[in-house]
C-alpha cells in the first residue's frame, strides 16, 4: 500500500470514528500537496457536511467529480448536497449521471427519488421505492437508512424502509412503533393507527405501543378511546415522561386539568430530561395551569418550554434576523407609486378564470376557525395551507440575476411575466390538490403570513379579494406564545413575548400600508365578532365574495375535513368566546410590551390597555 493510500485509509477511519477535526486537517494537508486528488476532495466534502457547511462541501464534491468523472460515488455525494442546498435541478442531473455510470448504486437512486419528490415529478415515488428495495436486506442497514432519510426530511423514504423492515420482522413491536411515529409525522392517521394496533398486538404489555395508539386517537378526536389507551400506557410505565405526556394531553381534552397538572409535574421531576421532552412537558403544563387560573405559574411554565424549544438543533439553525430583513425589503418600497403603473384588471383569457381568494393575517388570529367555516360552503375549496404563493415567489427568485433584490426585481417584471406566474400558480394548485378537484368552486388560499407578500397578489391578480383576519393584538401575541409551532424563519419569533410583539408590529404595520397603497379589495374580519355572532360575520364575508348564503357554513363540524394546523383541538370544540380578552390574565407580563403594541391596538380599533 502506498503512502497516499495509507493516508486516505486513515482519513476514512477518522470519519467512521467521528474524528471530524482530525479528518479535516488531514484532508487539507493532503490537498495542499495533491490539489487534484479526488478522494481527498470527497472526504473533505463529507467532513464539511458533518460541520453543517453544505455550500463549501458542494465545491469539494464538484472537484472530486471533475477529477474522477467516471466515479459515480462522487456524483452521488454532489447530487445529495445540491439537494440540501435546494438546487434540485442540479441534483437531478448529478444523480442521473451517477446512475448512468453505475446503475447498481442504490444510494444514488434513493437520493434521486427524494429529489424528484421535491420537484413533484410523478417518477419520484417509484424511483425512491426502487432505491429502498435495492438496499441490502439487513436490519441494521435498513434502520440506518430510515434514520438517515428521516433526518434529511425524506419521511416517505424512511417509511418505505420501515415498511420493508416490518415485512421482514412482522412480530417486532418496536419496528411497528417507529413506523407509526413516522406515519404520524406524515399525517397519515389511518396508517398510523394500524401500525399502533399491530404494535399492541405484538406486545400487549409494551407501554410505548399503547402511548402511540393514544396519541393518534387523540389527534383524530376520538378522545374516549384515547383515554383508555393512555391509561393503559401509564399503568405499564408509570414513571416514563413521554408516556405521561400522552395521557396528560387527553386529560386536557376532557378538562381534567388538575390530573394533567399533577401528571406533568411528576414527569418533570425526572432528572436530566432532554430539551425535546422539556419543551412539550412545560408547554402542556402551562396550558393546564392557565385553565386552573394559576396564571403566573402558567406563564413561567410556557417560558421554560419555549426556551427549551429554542435550544433544539432543528430550531437553533434558523436566524432571527432573516424574516424581519425580508419584511424590511417590502417596507422600503413606495407601493402607492409602484402600483400606479400596474394594470387594474387582467387581460384576455386570464380574466375568465376567477382569481384565488387570499385569506391572510397574523398567526393565531382565528384564521383556522373562519377557514373551516368558509370551506364548508359548496362554492369554496380551501388550500389546506399549501404554500402556492411562496412557490411563485421562489420561481421569481431563482431567475433573479446576481445582485438583484426581491421585491424590487418582481416589481419590474412585465405583464407577460405575470401571465406566466399565474399559470405557474395554477399548476402548483393542480399538482397538490388535483386537476379536477376545484371544479367550479373558488379557491380559498389561506396562509396567514402571506399578508406580508400582498404586493405579489396585487400585481398578478389585481381583481383578487383578500380577507384579513384581525384579533386583539395582545390576545394574538399571548396565543402565539402558548402555541407550539414548527420551526422556520418566521415561527422562531413566536417563542418569546419580546420577539412576538416585535414581529407583530412589523407584519401588521405592513398591512396598514398595503390597505391604503395597493388598491386591493379587502375585508377585515375580527375574531371577536366572529365568535360572538358567527352567522352575521360569515354572511358579510360571503357578500363581499359575491357568494350566496348556505347553511352549511354553520354546520362545518359535521364535515370530515381534517384541520391541519395546531388549532385542531380548538376547532373540534366548536365556537366559543373563552379566548377573548385572555391577555388581561397576563397584564403584568405584558406590561413591558404594551407601548410597542399601542399604535396598532388603536389603529385596529381595540380598547387601549389600562
Amino acid at each position: 500500500m502506498s503512502t497516499l493510500e495509507s493516508t486516505l485509509g486513515q482519513i476514512a477511519q477518522m470519519l467512521r470514528g467521528g474524528q471530524v477535526h482530525q479528518a479535516e486537517a488531514a484532508c487539507r494537508s493532503l490537498l495542499a500537496s495533491h490539489p487534484r486528488l479526488a478522494p481527498a476532495h470527497n472526504a473533505l466534502g463529507q467532513v464539511l457536511i458533518r460541520k453543517g457547511d453544505a455550500r463549501a462541501a458542494a465545491v469539494h464534491f464538484q472537484a472530486a467529480a471533475e477529477n474522477e468523472p467516471a466515479n459515480a460515488v462522487h456524483l452521488m455525494f454532489l447530487g445529495r448536497t445540491q439537494g440540501l442546498l435546494g438546487d434540485f435541478a442540479g441534483a437531478r442531473a448529478s444523480l442521473e449521471r451517477a446512475l448512468v455510470i453505475d446503475d447498481a448504486l442504490w444510494q444514488a437512486r434513493v437520493a434521486l427519488g427524494d429529489v424528484l419528490l421535491h420537484l413533484k415529478d410523478p417518477e419520484g415515488r417509484p424511483t425512491l421505492q426502487a432505491g429502498v428495495d435495492a438496499a441490502p436486506a439487513t436490519r441494521q442497514g435498513l434502520v440506518s437508512l430510515a434514520g438517515s432519510l428521516r433526518s434529511q426530511g425524506c419521511l416517505e423514504g424512511a417509511i418505505m424502509a420501515l415498511r420493508r423492515l416490518t415485512f421482514m420482522h412482522p412480530g417486532d413491536a418496536s419496528l411497528w412503533i417507529e413506523l407509526g411515529v413516522m406515519l404520524f409525522q406524515q399525517r397519515d392517521w389511518a396508517a398510523c393507527e394500524e401500525a399502533a394496533r399491530k404494535a399492541v398486538a405484538c406486545a400487549p404489555n409494551m407501554a410505548e405501543a399503547h402511548a402511540l395508539l393514544c396519541r393518534v386517537l387523540e389527534r383524530t378526536n376520538r378522545v374516549d378511546e384515547a383515554l383508555l389507551a393512555g391509561q393503559r400506557a401509564v399503568e405499564l410505565a408509570p414513571g416514563a415522561p413521554s408516556i405521561t405526556l400522552e395521557l396528560a394531553r387527553v386529560f386536557q381534552r376532557v378538562n381534567r386539568h388538575e390530573e394533567a397538572r399533577d401528571r406533568l409535574h411528576q414527569a418533570l421531576a425526572v432528572p436530566n430530561l432532554p430539551d425535546e421532552a422539556l419543551a412539550s412537558l412545560y408547554n402542556h403544563l402551562g396550558v393546564s395551569l392557565d385553565a386552573l387560573g394559576m396564571y403566573d405559574a402558567a406563564f413561567d411554565a410556557i417560558v421554560k418550554g419555549q426556551e427549551a424549544w429554542l435550544r433544539l438543533p432543528r430550531t437553533a439553525r434558523f436566524s432571527i434576523e432573516t424574516f424581519p430583513q425580508r419584511l424590511r425589503a417590502y417596507d422600503s418600497v413606495d407601493w402607492r407609486q409602484v402600483s400606479r403603473t400596474w394594470p387594474t384588471a387582467r387581460a384576455g383569457q386570464r380574466a375568465k378564470r376567477p382569481p384565488p381568494i387570499f385569506f391572510v393575517g397574523f398567526p393565531r388570529s382565528g384564521t383556522t376557525l373562519l377557514e373551516t367555516m368558509l370551506s364548508a360552503h359548496p362554492g369554496i375549496m380551501a388550500s389546506d395551507e399549501q404554500p402556492f404563493l411562496t412557490e411563485v415567489i421562489n420561481t421569481v427568485r431563482r431567475r433573479m440575476p446576481p445582485g438583484a433584490e426581491f421585491p424590487a426585481f418582481f416589481a419590474s417584471l412585465d405583464d407577460a411575466e405575470m401571465e406566466a406566474l399565474e399559470e405557474a400558480y395554477w399548476q402548483f394548485v393542480a399538482r397538490d390538490l388535483g386537476c379536477e378537484a376545484l371544479g367550479e368552486r373558488r379557491l380559498l388560499d389561506k396562509l396567514p403570513l402571506n399578508i406580508c407578500f400582498l404586493p405579489v397578489v396585487r400585481r398578478i391578480w389585481p381583481d383578487a379579494k383578500v380577507i384579513v383576519a384581525l384579533r386583539d393584538p395582545r390576545d394574538v401575541c399571548l396565543s402565539c406564545l402558548f402555541q407550539p409551532f414548527g420551526p422556520n424563519d418566521a415561527m422562531i419569533h413566536l417563542a418569546r413575548l419580546d420577539s412576538t410583539t416585535a414581529l407583530y408590529t412589523q407584519v401588521m404595520g405592513l398591512w396598514q400600508r398595503y390597505k391604503h397603497e395597493l388598491g386591493l379589495a379587502w375585508f377585515e374580519s375580527r375574531y371577536e365578532d366572529l365568535v360572538a355572532d358567527p352567522a352575521s360575520r360569515v354572511r358579510a364575508i360571503l357578500d363581499f365574495l359575491g357568494l350566496p348564503w348556505d347553511d352549511a357554513v354553520l354546520r362545518y363540524a359535521e364535515r370530515k375535513r381534517e384541520v391541519r394546523t395546531p388549532s385542531y383541538a380548538g376547532i373540534a370544540g366548536g365556537v366559543h368566546t373563552r379566548s377573548v380578552q385572555r391577555w388581561r390574565r397576563y397584564q403584568k407580563q405584558f406590561a413591558p410590551y404594551l407601548p410597542r403594541l399601542a399604535p396598532l391596538i388603536a389603529a385596529l380599533g381595540y380598547e387601549p390597555s389600562e
